[in-house]
């Protein structure tokens, strides 16, 4: 009982005879802990950005593959498990589909076909999706609409053909060297 009693005074009388605190070792020390108390804080709030970002893309993903869309929310998904490598991979693919016309009526026609599946699947929506068919079915019938020409698929993909960069096929130059 008394062993313990004189080791608890004799530690920190030991301890202050052995450290000699001056007033910059002080400042050092206390600069020291301020500096990391600041990185960790910067740190944790990058890291809830990132998150929050993640969070918010993973969200946005749900949102569209309810609509029906498969291409976009693919990629999202991927940024949003932190999978960047892929996530570019699917954006070239998507880059690459704006290349060949027809690829890109088919899953433009895919994926208009998917949101209004989508939009049948609910009741109320239907509904309104029904009351507005009619309308476009009624206003054709009564006075047919004259659409100005539509541009070439082709024409409307060939900067994209011009363009070489991040996105180009493999074994293709980027412009790096």
């Amino acid at each position: 009982m008394f062993g313990n009693l004189m080791f608890d005074v004799a530690l920190p009388t030991l301890l202050a005879a052995q450290v000699n605190f001056t007033l910059p070792g002080v400042l050092v020390i206390v600069g020291s802990i301020v500096i990391a108390l600041l990185l960790v804080i910067l740190v944790s709030l990058g890291l809830s950005r990132v998150r929050a970002r993640r969070d918010l893309a993973d969200n946005a993903a749900d949102q569209l593959r309810t609509l029906g869309l498969s291409l976009i929310p693919g990629i999202l998904s991927q940024y949003a498990q932190g999978d960047y490598p892929e996530a570019c991979r699917k954006l070239r693919d998507l880059l690459q589909m704006f290349r060949d016309p027809k690829k890109l009526l088919a899953e433009l026609e895919t994926a208009v076909w998917n949101v209004i599946t989508a939009l049948l699947k609910d009741p109320e929506s239907r509904r309104a999706t029904a009351e507005k068919f009619l309308k476009l079915l009624k206003a054709t019938e009564q006075a047919p609409v004259q659409l100005p020409p539509l541009p070439d698929v082709g024409q409307l993909a060939q900067p994209l053909q011009q363009t070489s960069g991040v996105f180009a096929p493999s074994g293709a130059s980027n412009g790096l060297g």
